[in-house]
């Protein structure tokens, strides 16, 4: 668990040394990018199949669990490269043991056994099904513009670190008649991940994105489930994101260049100051003695 944490983290500040070279770059490169910045401001709405992996999984031994989500963002465009984004998600995920787990038992108030008793469920046959709701930041970063830093490109892959909190409501059942074995708290905890997006600008306003995404979750497991052991609390997503952008298109001051008018006003006055300009005459000291000689 611990070697998994110090991972997550160190990935996080991966992402942020991106961020930082990303600002570093187009400040460095402001007098050959494109003179226009993109509208600032931006709304859409997005969907997708999460699922989850925690002591079961969506990738159950019976069958593929889909899940399914919704949501808005909006966000603010920083300059070509980056941007800040919130966003706001509800959706559902479910799960089964990934394996034949003879000797596991919950109990009607959801405490773990490995005996058999009255009240008491195998994993074999129940399942996880869990309400669940996130609200994020997330900063994006174009790879396109990193290294084009052109307003012209439409297409973009779009890495965004992400941090969130995750509400989850579970509600264990029997898998063949559908009976409540028992019903779990609404549990809020922290996650971290990143999302994965390639995208094209259909217009000037419109853009669409496919998305993948990863969060790890700390604390309570998603499922609802005993923590034991499995260590995995995650939840992977795919999806499709849709925005559209407004604002008032900015026009950058172009940096290191000299205006026409000055360079034409420069050129003039150097012509005339070389025209009023005689050429030196020397007087020499030979007298005219010498000179007959």
């Amino acid at each position: 668990m611990k070697k998994k944490i110090i991972y997550i983290f160190s990935m996080i500040m991966a992402f942020c040394f991106c961020i930082f070279s990303a600002e570093e770059i187009s400040a460095q490169s402001s007098s050959y990018s494109s003179s226009w910045e993109p509208t600032p401001w931006y709304l859409g709405i997005k969907g997708g199949v999460p699922f989850g992996v925690s002591t079961f999984s969506s990738f159950g031994k019976d069958k593929l669990r889909l899940g399914w989500s919704g949501g808005v963002y909006g966000g603010y465009n920083i300059n070509l490269i980056s941007s800040i984004e919130a966003f706001y998600s509800t959706g559902k995920i479910s799960g089964m043991s990934v394996q034949d787990d003879f000797g596991y038992y919950l109990s009607d108030d959801g405490e773990f056994s490995y005996t058999e008793d009255t009240g008491y469920s195998s994993y074999n046959d129940i399942y996880s099904s869990a309400t669940m709701q996130r609200y994020g930041l997330q900063w994006n970063i174009d790879i396109v513009q990193l290294f084009y830093l052109d307003n012209e490109i439409n297409f973009k892959i779009v890495l965004s670190p992400s941090i969130s909190a995750v509400s989850t409501k579970a509600t264990i059942k029997e898998i063949e008649d559908k009976n409540i074995v028992f019903k779990g708290e609404n549990n809020i905890n922290t996650a971290v991940g990143s999302d994965l997006s390639m995208g094209y600008n259909l217009g000037k306003h419109l853009n669409a994105q496919v998305y993948s995404s990863f969060s790890w979750v700390f604390g309570d497991r998603i499922d609802g489930m005993p923590e034991h052991l499995y260590d995995d609390n995650f939840i992977l997503e795919f999806g499709i994101k849709c925005a559209w952008t407004f604002g008032k298109r900015i026009k950058k001051p172009i940096v290191n260049s000299v205006p026409d008018d000055y360079k034409e006003s420069s050129i003039k006055y150097n012509t005339d100051r070389i025209k009023k300009t005689e050429p030196p005459v020397f007087k020499t000291n030979i007298s005219e003695k010498n000179t007959k000689k």
